[in-house]
């Protein structure tokens, strides 16, 4: 695959799956299971340098329950709305004085023109030298089966499936890969690195509530 753009330093990625197996409850418990947004954000700002880098994990996970504490609060059973995460993200980015701001982008179908304005976007973020935060939507009941995507790895030059049916998860892209066949973007998620299908990622939106399939586009406001 032909690298079409990525971001010009190494990017640390966090897990939720750091976090021990406690009550439903508590802080630990509720970050363990719905924490995807939480640790997102937490990537986001340390790598523009909001935040300053953890010098070890114990220091990254105080880190992230500090934000949730203050800012992202995880809702047991449900997780971060994809719906109010720009403005609780936007908020958190303003306590810290950080020049930019993000904008949600929403993809409700498939086809050409979707797929031209989600390479552009993941594209000019990059080379911008912005991750971008991915939502795979959440399904109603009824599309359980057809819910969510297939994460890859690359093994031996193949994409070999390592995850399937990844639904209501934020992930990060950091580079988009094209060729003849398939348009990959790069992603991480628990802390290592996937492939997710540009294309599957624009048909699960038919399966998901509306407006839940959508990134987050950062935009630097002049001072």
């Amino acid at each position: 695959m032909n690298k079409k753009a990525a971001l010009p330093h190494s990017y640390m990625a966090g897990s939720q799956q750091w976090f021990e197996k406690k009550n439903f409850f508590s802080q630990d418990g509720r970050l363990r299971r719905y924490g995807c947004g939480v640790i997102a954000a937490a990537d986001y700002c340390i790598y523009r340098r909001i935040l300053n880098t953890p010098e070890d994990r114990e220091a990254y996970l105080s880190l992230v329950r500090k934000l949730e504490r203050r800012f992202l609060r995880v809702v047991p059973g449900f997780g971060m709305s994809a719906y109010l995460y720009t403005g609780i993200l936007n908020f958190m980015l303003l306590w810290h004085r950080a020049p930019e701001r993000l904008r949600g982008v929403s993809f409700l179908f498939s086809g050409k023109k979707s797929k031209e304005r989600l390479l552009t976007i993941v594209r000019e973020q990059l080379l911008a030298d912005c991750p971008v935060i991915l939502i795979l939507g959440s399904a109603p009941f009824f599309h359980k089966r057809r819910r969510g995507v297939t994460l890859y790895r690359l093994q031996n030059g193949r994409m070999v499936a390592a995850k399937e049916h990844v639904a209501a998860h934020f992930i990060t892209v950091t580079a988009l890969y094209e060729d003849s066949q398939e348009t990959m973007l790069e992603v991480y998620s628990w802390g290592e690195r996937y492939y997710l299908s540009a294309d599957a990622y624009l048909r699960s939106a038919r399966y998901t509530y509306p407006f839940s399939n959508r990134l987050y586009r950062t935009r630097i406001r002049q001072k």
